[in-house]
């Protein structure tokens, strides 16, 4: 009789499969990464864009975690610092003071960012010409001007509304749906050539 045996080798296709499951899982990890690069990179492009002159340290207010194979994902984020002052600019609604009023500069100098310099109410009430008070209902800081005038130098404001100007979730779900394929595309092209 004649036969024709065929053999597969389960374990040899087992071992294979396995370390094409390692590579892809380390192609997803470093695609997440990179696109949470890209979307960190793209809400720091539009922090100029959507603040006039944010200062340096609200350009360094995005952060992200890497993903790794054992946890494939990835997060971008604002750190809690500036997450303090960014929130409302993110979602929109009323600022409200963290101690008695909100400072809303009048006729006072600004910094070369746009915003009342630091320790400058401290020097305004330093002055012997400067108080605070309320003159005609008007809360804030005035300065006498000749004998009977004031001028108001900052108003102090119980709240104020404050419109969303960072769209930071829609940036997020462009860039991840435009980069995310492009990304792991990649990753993949490369685990697979740097296999062992």
């Amino acid at each position: 009789m004649l036969t024709i045996k065929v053999q597969f080798d389960m374990a040899r296709l087992q071992r294979q499969l396995q370390e094409q499951a390692k590579q892809v899982q380390f192609a997803m990890a470093k695609a997440l990464t990179n696109t949470a690069k890209d979307v960190r990179q793209e809400l720091m492009d539009e922090l100029p864009k959507a603040f006039d002159r944010p200062v340096p340290f609200t350009l360094r207010g995005i952060g992200y975690t890497p993903a790794s194979k054992t946890s494939l994902t990835a997060t971008v984020f604002i750190r809690e610092t500036q997450a303090k002052y960014l929130d409302l600019q993110v979602t929109g609604g009323t600022e409200y003071p963290k101690h008695r009023a909100l400072l809303k500069p009048a006729a006072v100098p600004l910094n070369q960012y746009g915003n009342l310099p630091r320790n400058k109410v401290k020097q305004l009430l330093a002055r012997k010409n400067t108080f605070s008070g309320r003159v005609r209902g008007i809360g804030g800081i005035w300065q006498r001007v000749g004998v009977r005038n004031v001028k108001l130098l900052v108003a102090y404001v119980p709240s104020q509304e404050v419109k969303a100007r960072l769209d930071f979730y829609g940036i997020g779900k462009r860039v991840v749906a435009r980069r995310f394929e492009p990304n792991f595309e990649a990753a993949l092209a490369r685990a697979i050539a740097t296999a062992r």
